[in-house]
């Protein structure tokens, strides 16, 4: 089996809603509940949670030792470089990216990314949904090969790409082998991401309706009730 690590990104220096990723959203933190739904994937073999070395970020390292979760402390502003060495000490064959701030990522949406991945390789370098997809803003996977994004570490100096980690894969298309798939399941609601308070007050109360009704929710559940 294909060693195929989630690392979930997680910060608490939220310029636009301050420790969000730790909010209680449906007697959870934020955090928490993405561990929760997506440590059930049946195509991944361990999780991660990549999280800065600022003093402000003990408050996630205390989350995950308190719930068993494995936790990785890098630069804040350098993510690109706190994701690779992250993947880099779980002995990631593939990386799984996810960020803390999208709690209505579900198992099966990483499983399917990861399906795409495997039918791929070994010639895919990047499998995502998060661009031009009919997927809502907010359920969003991206799967890349441990090899590639070593590349891109060793070779990207932009500051907007040691940001946001995966842009030298959409800036390179004739460089890397990309795949970007798309959903069958149509989904009303085009934004489930908590970017600020008004996204939480508005998520909230759908995400506790979606877990009451069933705890580890679908791609197909979320599409109904939202």
């Amino acid at each position: 089996m294909t060693r195929a690590v989630v690392i979930v990104q997680a910060r608490t220096n939220s310029s636009r809603l301050p420790r969000k990723v730790l909010m209680d959203f449906g007697g959870k933190p934020i955090l928490l509940q993405i561990i929760n739904q997506v440590s059930v994937a049946s195509l991944i073999s361990e999780l991660v949670v990549a999280t800065s070395e600022k003093q402000n970020d003990d408050l996630i390292v205390d989350m995950c030792q308190q719930n068993d979760v494995q936790v990785f402390r890098g630069s804040e502003l350098d993510v690109l470089g706190r994701m690779t060495e992250a993947a880099k000490s779980a002995n990631a064959e593939v990386v799984i990216r996810l960020t803390a701030d999208n709690p209505f990522v579900s198992a099966d949406l990483v499983d399917m990314g990861m399906s795409h991945y495997l039918r791929g390789h070994p010639l895919l370098d990047y499998v995502s949904n998060a661009d031009n997809t009919n997927f809502p803003v907010g359920l969003y996977v991206e799967i890349i090969k441990f090899t590639s994004l070593l590349s891109v570490n060793d070779t990207e100096q932009s500051l907007e790409g040691r940001e946001h980690v995966t842009s030298a894969f959409r800036r390179k298309p004739n460089f890397f082998k990309t795949h970007i798939f798309e959903s069958s399941i149509s989904f009303n609601n085009k934004y489930l991401t908590v970017d600020n308070k008004e996204d939480y007050d508005r998520l909230l109360p759908v995400y506790q309706r979606l877990i009451k009704k069933k705890p580890n929710f679908t791609l197909a559940d979320i599409a109904r009730l939202t």
